[in-house]
């Protein structure tokens, strides 16, 4: 009986254009889009921007996870550069290259290179491994909790457009029935067999209609928008919504339902994936006790070029001119003593430039920019054990254990809502049916009651006044049997949410 009732609410006349006025008319091909629960709920979890904002720190969690096992590889880094210095007199603290004799010097172009392996290795690099990986978990049991508070939302604006559009039908059939008394009205006048005042009555009754329908249609345009706007959707044109369920007698359990609730509800999972990521903090916190090894290896060169050959010439020559000269002075010494010095006399014109020696001068000053001289090869390594801090790390432990127990109290108060809320949805649902039923039946009699009143007026047993009565009468029925039966399905997705599920009974479409 209940089902047969909301398909005959669901079925009024001139649904569909209704639904066109809605949406704001129709679109450039004049078709209207058929848009299920289903649908929406496929559309906000693809386009709703405050999902979206959750749904977006997956990637950064997985990439956290892979971070802390790269803690395990060795990190390296290259560096390399190039310098150019002109031509002119270089200072040397106080002094100048002139002041040392070296006079004026040439430009040179230099490069370096530089090549660093190290490694560091300590107990917070596994427990960092495990930390992440909580955090990953916590972060995607987040994101369903997230989703499913989104297909909650949904559902219940999308009950809300259902519930205003019905509103709308009702309040066209209030219209029509306005309408058809008001001609009923005017052929009596007419006839002679009323009062002119049952014509008044009647077009104000008919004017009062319209106003109920204009305000039903901008309510339904609004909640239609709502729903729009909260699964991301832009420019939809016409849209018409479609009910897939009808009233039927909740038969579920208590004790099953909480235990579904507790057994898997996507809040109560983020919670219990939050408490078990606080937990993994404290042992990444712990770690600070732990030895710290470290390693580090280092590879480097360097090149210089000087940018005027015949200034490398001549620094050449003077130097061996230099060295000739000594040697001369070092040979006159030794023959004026009584016994030589050692090695001495030195045949001193070997000190020249020959042109294989320029030759190889100019050739090794040749290097840039990759003929580096390699700088001796360094290494490090290192292992350190922290004895005594201000109790920096006694307090990032304890900040740590009491955010484990404050996830775990939250954890705690989530079940015990759970237990609550499931207990009371189920309550309010089962009696949300019987509600439906008496309210169906009492606008059954209503209708019945109207019917005769019309029949009634127009056999002229009956005043004006009394339809009017019966009309109200019905109106009042038939929005007191809507709005119990919208009751029920706002219950019912209550409980859902509850329960952390859909729930599914006999009968229904799947």
């Amino acid at each position: 009986m209940l089902g047969v009732g909301l398909a005959w609410m669901l079925a009024a006349p001139g649904l569909a254009a209704q639904q066109r006025d809605a949406s704001g008319g129709e679109g450039q091909s004049g078709e209207v889009r058929t848009l299920t629960l289903d649908d929406a709920l496929r559309i906000a979890r693809a386009q709703s921007p405050v999902f979206r904002q959750v749904a977006n720190d997956e990637s950064e969690s997985t990439w956290q996870v892979r971070n802390a096992w790269a803690s395990f590889l060795p990190s390296a880094s290259v560096t390399t550069s190039a310098s150019y210095q002109a031509e002119g007199r270089q200072r040397f603290g106080l002094f100048t290259s002139a002041d040392i004799g070296a006079g004026t010097t040439t430009d040179y172009l230099s490069s370096d290179y530089g090549f660093t392996l190290s490694y560091n290795l300590s107990a917070a690099t596994f427990a960092r491994v495990g930390s992440a990986r909580a955090d990953a978990r916590a972060t995607e049991a987040r994101v369903e909790a997230a989703e499913f508070d989104l297909q909650s939302n949904v559902t219940a604006q999308y009950l809300a457009a259902l519930r205003a559009r019905a509103s709308v039908g009702a309040a066209q059939r209030s219209l029509d029935r306005a309408t058809e008394n008001m001609d009923l009205a005017v052929a009596r006048v007419s006839a002679g067999a009323a009062s002119p005042l049952d014509r008044q009555q009647a077009d104000i009754d008919q004017s009062r209609a319209q106003v109920a329908l204009l305000r039903a249609e901008n309510a339904l345009r609004a909640e239609t928008s709502r729903l729009l706007e909260q699964i991301g959707l832009q420019d939809a044109g016409p849209i018409a919504l479609v009910e897939e369920r009808g009233v039927v007698e909740p038969v579920w359990e208590g004790e099953d339902l909480t235990a579904r609730a507790l057994g898997g509800h996507p809040s109560l999972r983020a919670l219990q994936e939050a408490e078990k990521a606080r937990d993994a903090d404290i042992w990444t916190q712990r770690s600070q006790y732990f030895p710290q090894l470290s390693m580090q290896a280092n590879w480097s060169g360097f090149a210089r070029e000087a940018g005027n050959e015949s200034y490398l010439i001549t620094q050449a020559q003077q130097g061996l001119a230099s060295a000739r000269a000594d040697c001369e002075l070092l040979n006159s010494i030794s023959a004026g003593l009584s016994s030589p010095l050692s090695g001495y006399p030195r045949n001193c014109a070997s000190f020249q430039l020959t042109p294989a020696d320029q030759a190889a001068l100019l050739d090794n000053n040749k290097v840039f920019p990759f003929s580096w001289d390699p700088d001796p090869f360094s290494m490090r390594v290192q292992v350190s054990l922290p004895l005594f801090d201000p109790f920096t790390r006694k307090l990032q432990v304890e900040r740590a254990r009491n955010a484990a127990d404050d996830a775990r109290e939250a954890r705690r108060a989530e079940e015990l809502r759970l237990q609550t809320a499931v207990t009371q949805a189920l309550d309010d649902l089962r009696t949300a049916y019987r509600v439906v039923g008496i309210e169906e039946r009492a606008r059954d009699l209503a209708e019945q009651n109207l019917e005769g009143a019309q029949e009634r007026y127009r056999l002229g047993a009956s005043s004006f006044l009394e339809l009017l009565q019966a009309q109200e009468q019905f109106a009042t029925a038939e929005q007191s049997h809507l709005g119990a039966v919208y009751d029920y399905h706002a219950a019912r997705a209550v409980l859902e949410q509850a329960v952390g599920t859909r729930l599914e009974l006999a009968g229904e479409p799947r």
